[in-house]
């Protein structure tokens, strides 16, 4: 099955259905699940496949599937592969204690329950809703599709010095990562709010980019998330690459 990227942004623009998926599988996958739910993404199926459940099969109108993986299961490898070979952008993430010898998509990890539901979410409100700074449908797939692997970072501050503060809580272990080809950034803060990002919080973020290698391709976005307290922001950086360790 052959996807148009580019078909995605008609899709959004004219505001038609689009697929957007999350799998679960294991019961350690249901409360991230549940709580994906709860968000109420009209365009996001989420669901756990219990073990007895009918496998899903990819469909010409799935453009993502995140599979999450609580517990070693042959299913999950399974419908990562089914979807990898109809061409869907498939992102794999393994809690934690989860061995899998191999798994056919374009880019795995391992994450946390509660980092887990962050990236799942940050990654749909990028696609769904539009920013102030826009990453849409084509960077995701730029930059993940064939990446083989993916780590996520996130950090949150709160106060004047917040864009400092919320770099500097993740530099040291950004910094240990090799092998980053692309570098997503994601700004979220509640842009309603009277302490809303300013120009003058930029350079923070600048001088912190410019601590990696020239090599590496940079894109970034900022976004409203009116749950986050006023006077905070949020990153999330997102590293892909085929050697990355």
């Amino acid at each position: 099955m052959d996807i148009n990227i580019m078909d995605l942004a008609d899709v959004l623009h004219n505001n038609n259905p689009i697929d957007l998926r999350v799998f679960g599988f294991g019961e350690k996958t249901r409360e991230i699940i549940d709580r994906l739910c709860r968000l109420n993404y009209e365009t996001v199926s989420s669901k756990v496949i219990d073990t007895d459940a009918e496998i899903p099969v990819p469909t010409k109108s799935d453009y993502l599937v995140i599979i999450i993986v609580g517990e070693h299961s042959p299913a999950a490898a399974d419908v990562a592969k089914a979807y990898h070979n109809a061409q869907t952008l498939t992102l794999v993430i393994l809690l934690p204690d989860v061995a899998i010898d191999s798994i056919e998509c374009d880019s795995v990890t391992t994450a946390t329950p509660d980092e887990t539901l962050l990236i799942v979410s940050s990654l749909l409100n990028i696609i769904i809703f539009p920013g102030l700074l826009s990453i849409d449908y084509n960077d995701i797939h730029t930059q993940f599709k064939n990446s083989r692997r993916f780590k996520v970072f996130l950090s949150q501050a709160c106060g004047e010095s917040r864009m400092h503060l919320a770099c500097d809580k993740i530099a040291r272990e950004i910094s240990k990562l090799k092998g980053i080809e692309i570098m997503s950034i994601f700004i979220f803060c509640n842009l309603q709010s009277p302490s809303r990002i300013k120009m003058e919080e930029i350079p923070a973020l600048q001088a912190f980019l410019k601590t990696f290698p020239e090599n590496v391709d940079m894109v970034w976005g900022l976004y409203n998330d009116d749950s986050i307290p006023d006077d905070s922001v949020r990153l999330a950086f997102f590293a892909t690459g085929k050697n990355m360790m």
